[in-house]
Formats: C-alpha cells, sequence, structure tokens
C-alpha cells in the first residue's frame, strides 16, 4: 500500500527556513571538512552529457553558447561549443535537463527530456535553424541506444521500474541482477556478471565503497554494510565492460547506487507492505512433528519527503523505514533420553535384539568414579524441565529430539538523510546519511531459558 503526492500539490504547508551567517558559517566548515576526509576508492555517481551544435545543412557551428539547466532543481551551467562545435557537461546529478543554445545568425534552439544517469553519458545533437525561418527549435531528448562517447558497456535500473515489480521486501540490492548478463545461485548468496567472478563486483553507494570485503575471499562480494532500500534509492547503475579510471579501480564490475535527493517542488511518499502466516501453509516438517504453523508477521511501513529549504540553492530529502516482523521460528536440540542420562545404554547386538548396560556400574568395577559429575547432573536437571515446552521424538537408542516455537521480534530501522546545498552555478556540496540499525535475534538452547546470542546475553530481557 502506498500512497504519494508526485508533484506536491496538496501539500498546503509552506516550510520557512533561516539560516544567519554563522550557521552558514558553521555548514560550510562542516562540508570542507568533509570534502576533504580521505576516501578509498570513491566512484563518479554524477553522469554527463555531451553533445554538437549543427546548422540546418549538417555542418557544426563553433562557438554557440549552451545553457543546461537542472530542471528539479533549477541550477543553470553555461559552456561554449568548440571548433567543432562539441561541447560537453561532466558533472551532472542523475535527472531531467534542458539544453538551450544561442548562435548569431540562428534561432535558439531547445532540447528538452535529456535523461542523465549515473556514471553514463547522454550524447545529444543541438540543431539550429536560420534566423527568421521560425521563432525557437525545440527538439526532445532521448536516451541513446548506444553510447557514442563511452566504451563501457551499462546498464541503469531506476526507482521507477523497481517500484513497479512485485516485491517481497524492500533491499533493492537483489535488482541489480535484472541487467543483462547476470547469473546467481538459487539463494543469490553467489553472483557474477558476464562470466566474472563474484569477487570481481565492487558495490558503492554515492561512490563509496560499499561491499562486505570479508566475502571476496569466499568467491563473492555481492553484501553491502550501509543499506541500499527502494524509497532511498534513486537508481542503480551496473557497468560490466571498459570502465574507465572514474570507476575508482576497485572492481571489474561496478554496480553503483544513488540516494534521492530534493528538488525545487515537495515530494512525499508513505508505504506499507504486509505479511502474514494466514496466507501461508504449514510446513511438511513442522506437520510431521505434529507442530503448529509459524507464525510469520511482517509489516514494513515507512515514509520519504524531499523539496527545496532554499528554492534553487538547498535541498533535503529524508526517508524512514522499519521492518516490524513478530514471528515464529522452529528450533530443534538433540539430547539424551532418560535411561542415557542415567548411565543406562542401550545397543543392538549382533543378533539383532536391543540390550542395555549401565555404564556406571562398569566404572565402579574397574576402579574409576560411579557417581555423574554434579554439573552435569544440573544441566540434565535443566534441560528435563523445558521438556514440556516442545516435542520430544526418538531418534535412536540413546538419543531424542527436541523441537519447539520461539516467538522473535528482530529490530531493523532504516534511516536516511541527504542535503544538497548549490554553492555556485558549477560547486555542488552535499552530505548524505544512510543507516542501518538492527538488534540482532536472539534464541534459548532450550524453551523457557534465558535468551542468548553467539554465547553472550544482553542486559535487557528476550527481544
Amino acid at each position: 500500500m502506498r500512497f504519494t503526492d508526485p508533484v506536491g500539490r496538496r501539500a498546503r504547508h509552506a516550510i520557512f527556513v533561516t539560516i544567519n551567517r554563522r550557521a552558514l558559517t558553521a555548514l560550510v566548515l562542516i562540508a570542507l571538512m568533509c570534502a576533504a576526509a580521505p576516501a578509498r576508492g570513491q566512484v563518479r555517481t554524477t553522469g554527463q552529457i555531451v553533445g554538437t551544435v549543427k546548422d540546418p545543412s549538417g555542418a557544426v557551428v563553433p562557438n554557440a553558447a549552451v545553457e543546461v539547466t537542472d530542471t528539479a532543481t533549477g541550477n543553470v551551467q553555461s559552456a561554449k561549443s568548440g571548433g567543432e562545435g562539441g561541447f560537453v557537461f561532466p558533472a551532472l546529478q542523475p535527472g531531467r535537463y534542458r539544453i538551450l543554445a544561442t548562435a548569431i545568425g540562428f534561432e535558439p534552439a531547445v532540447v528538452d527530456g535529456i535523461v542523465v544517469e549515473t556514471g553514463r553519458s547522454s550524447n545529444v545533437d543541438v540543431p539550429f535553424a536560420v534566423a527568421a525561418l521560425q521563432e525557437q527549435v525545440r527538439v526532445v531528448g532521448q536516451s541513446p541506444v548506444v553510447e557514442t562517447t563511452s566504451s563501457t558497456v551499462s546498464t541503469t535500473v531506476g526507482n521507477r521500474e523497481i517500484a513497479n515489480l512485485p516485491l517481497s521486501g524492500r533491499d533493492v540490492l537483489g535488482f541489480a541482477l535484472l541487467t543483462p548478463g547476470t547469473a546467481s545461485s538459487s539463494t543469490q548468496r553467489f553472483s557474477a556478471f558476464n562470466g566474472l567472478p563474484g569477487g570481481a563486483i565492487n558495490i558503492t553507494l554515492d561512490g563509496i565503497n560499499n561491499n562486505s570485503e570479508r566475502f571476496r575471499s569466499g568467491g563473492t562480494s555481492f553484501f553491502t554494510f550501509a543499506p541500499v532500500r527502494l524509497g532511498a534509492i534513486e537508481e542503480v547503475t551496473v557497468s560490466t565492460s571498459g570502465l574507465t579510471a572514474d570507476a575508482g579501480a576497485e572492481g571489474a564490475v561496478q554496480v553503483q547506487f544513488v540516494t534521492k535527493r530534493g528538488t525545487n517542488t515537495v515530494h512525499w511518499q508513505a508505504f506499507e507492505q504486509l505479511r502474514h502466516d494466514a496466507l501461508n501453509s504449514n510446513t511438511w516438517l513442522n506437520s510431521v512433528r505434529g507442530l503448529p504453523k509459524n507464525k510469520l508477521r511482517l509489516n514494513e511501513w515507512g515514509g520519504n519527503i524531499g523539496g527545496p529549504l532554499l528554492k534553487g540553492k538547498l535541498f533535503y530529502f529524508a526517508n524512514f523505514e522499519q521492518p516490524i516482523q513478530p514471528s515464529e521460528t522452529t528450533f530443534t536440540r538433540t539430547l539424551l533420553n532418560q535411561d542415557a542420562q542415567r548411565g543406562v545404554f542401550r545397543y543392538s547386538a549382533t543378533d539383532g535384539s536391543v540390550r542395555s548396560v549401565n555404564l556406571l556400574d562398569i566404572a565402579r568395577s574397574n576402579g574409576f568414579p560411579s557417581a555423574i559429575d554434579p554439573f552435569i547432573s544440573s544441566q540434565f536437571a535443566t534441560i528435563n524441565q523445558s521438556l514440556s515446552g516442545g516435542a520430544v521424538r526418538d531418534t535412536d537408542l540413546l538419543r531424542q529430539e527436541l523441537a519447539f516455537a520461539v516467538p522473535q521480534r528482530p529490530a531493523n530501522v532504516y534511516p536516511t538523510g541527504r542535503i544538497d546545498w548549490q554553492a555556485a552555478p558549477g560547486l555542488s556540496i552535499r552530505g548524505i546519511l544512510n543507516l542501518w540499525w538492527r538488534d540482532l535475534a536472539r534464541n534459548p538452547q532450550f524453551p523457557g531459558l534465558d535468551f542468548v546470542n553467539g554465547g553472550l546475553r544482553r542486559a535487557g530481557g528476550p527481544p
């Protein structure tokens, strides 16, 4: 379930922000400190527009004035075409742009709807018309099928395409596998692009390495530290061949995620996704053991908002997501049966009969201690008191299996924030936070005992 205000027309509350000189100075200092901090393996997160200005005969027009406008923020950058009529705007945020070109003797030419994607070049031809023939030449831009100015082979999947797919969750990492040339295991743990090994994959978020490096030696690195959530990600670009220096030399395959940004228009969205065990059947193994269906309640809720703090200058974006998943998980424990706990072991003889022997009597007759260690006895007593909390079945002559369901409520919170400051037409400063806060699930060794996690107990009780 998703509620969206795409243009912000229903938002009646204006946002007024006053920034005094001290606050502005502090903001600049913080931004400069962040910019000065070394970041290993930064990858270019911007795209570029490469174009040529031509006259009606197809000849190039040198020294034409060219302006490119970010239609979302109103930011304008200017350049002039070179001797061969070419121009480049090399560092543009992903989005839609408009080009206005002017030259003496020609009518102004406008190219609308140019799409710029992460790490990719958009190629544009700007056609002029001779003056006085018409007032203005307007062309609708289209994404090129082939990037004629770059040898990089890449594919971009936008947020709109991902959001329109049937989703079982809001983690968009797996959607990078929708690009051509990918292959993965059934669990998506081991993935490859164009036959390259999983360890060659490098994942970045807003230009910063986001790989879980410890898995690379195991043949895969398709894991991330910072979350890539559906509500916070603008697009993902996968580059698989012909990578250039701006890829950061971090891997043979680049998977680049970019966080959404604010614009001159207020956009907001609220969402909720629901899963319920009433829609599921019981597992075959639970049915055999006589256990009820495991409970599953998954409610992923949240929202985001973005817009201007100072129109054309300062923009914000914030996203919050929280999956709430109370559920039950079945655990099994292996333990000695009651006879074995007392030292009486049963076994199958060569004639097929079942016989028993008291190991404590054998120990006593051979001069060894004949009593069960007090600590072991106390552990047996603790385990036996918990047997009523699950289903017990014999697995062989000595052991039993205890199966029991444990209620769980893991906590995961995903806040995202982004601030963009257009300090000058050619200078933009941004700060981005993508956070994953979680409380790992903990489980008892036996029903009714303390909840633990890897043998460590955390104060505060069970989740």
